[in-house]
């Protein structure tokens, strides 16, 4: 199972209402870690995560780990 969450997400922005970046990309971070572990926990099956960003218009994809 793959989990992929991506920068810039509007959830996330409108969910905090913040304004720093950083704060979002953190709490994006975090919560991507808690669900892999609580997948993996729960159905006993590897899971892998990774973080989704454009850079230079290209999708790059850098491996979460729990």
């Amino acid at each position: 199972m793959v989990l992929i969450n991506h920068d810039d997400c509007r959830w996330y922005w409108s969910t905090l209402r913040a304004s720093d970046p950083a704060r979002v990309g953190e709490q994006q971070l975090a919560d991507l870690r808690s669900i892999q572990r609580e997948f993996s926990d729960r159905f006993k099956v590897p899971i892998e995560a990774y973080y989704a960003r454009l850079e230079r218009g290209e999708a790059t994809f850098e491996r979460v780990d729990a």
